[in-house]
Formats: C-alpha cells, sequence, structure tokens
C-alpha cells in the first residue's frame, strides 16, 4: 500500500511522506478466484471483464497534506500509468446520492461540471456560473437555471 501511495504522489506531483498518513486500507472483502456465480459456474473469467480493484480509503494525519492532495487531483487526468485513479472525497449518504445525479447532469450535459471540496457539491453551469449544491433540491434548483 505504501509503494501505491508513492506513486501517486509522484503521479500527482506532490511531496507527501508516508508520516503524513495516519491509515490506509482497502474497503471491502478480496475476492477469490475460485467464487461461483449464481448459475454455479466459476465467476474468474468473468472477474476479468467487470471487476475492478477494492477502493483505499486514507486518512491523514494532517489537514494540509489532505489538501494538497485534493488540490492536485486533477493531475491524474493526464497520468498514462494510474488512468484509472481517482481521488475523490467521502461524503454522506444523502451528498453522496446529490453528487451522482450532478455527475449524471455532466454526461448529458445538462451542467458543465461538479466536484466537491471540503465536502461541499460545486457545480458549474453551462454559463460558468458556480453554484454550492447540498440537497437534491438545490441540484434541482441549478438544472433549472441552465
Amino acid at each position: 500500500m505504501d509503494a501505491i501511495f508513492k506513486c501517486l504522489s509522484t503521479e500527482i506531483k506532490v511531496d507527501i511522506d508516508i508520516h503524513d498518513i495516519d491509515n490506509m486500507h482497502r474497503l471491502g472483502k478480496p475476492k477469490s478466484s475460485s467464487e461461483k456465480s449464481s448459475t454455479g459456474q466459476s465467476t474468474s473469467s468473468n472477474k476479468q471483464l467487470n471487476s475492478r480493484p477494492r477502493d483505499i480509503i486514507i486518512k491523514f494525519t494532517l489537514y494540509r497534506a489532505r489538501q494538497v492532495v485534493f488540490t492536485h487531483r486533477s493531475q491524474l487526468k493526464h497520468s498514462k500509468i494510474l488512468e484509472r485513479v481517482f481521488i475523490n472525497e467521502e461524503l454522506t449518504e444523502t451528498r453522496g446520492e446529490v453528487y451522482d445525479h450532478a455527475r449524471r447532469l455532466v454526461k448529458i450535459k445538462r451542467v458543465h461540471s461538479v466536484w466537491t471540496s471540503n465536502d461541499i457539491i460545486l457545480i458549474k453551469d453551462n454559463s460558468e456560473k458556480v453554484h454550492r449544491c447540498e440537497s437534491m433540491g438545490e441540484l434541482s434548483k441549478c438544472n433549472k437555471q441552465t
């Protein structure tokens, strides 16, 4: 896990030491290669097609270290090594749903972009105006304004 973090910090061009991390772990249980599907067939061949590595949670010792990582996370868009790696904040269930719906609006081009900063969901509408959004009601207002 330390090697993963070192690679990540190199890719986003930040100087974060391993001592800036309090805890780091993967979510969920590892899947065994011999798991069986509901049809009784081995899922190891299906696993390669539709599975992804388990998410990693990182708890920083210093807020400043966390902010440096979040400030530079956009550098991952240009990474060839970590092209499918994303750095996201851990949101509450409600805000996670709002963020998910907002991302769908980006995909259908109803809003320009969406991101989080310090657990706040920010939406840039198609007229380049940024809105703070904390509920589905506020998301609906932002969507109607575009």
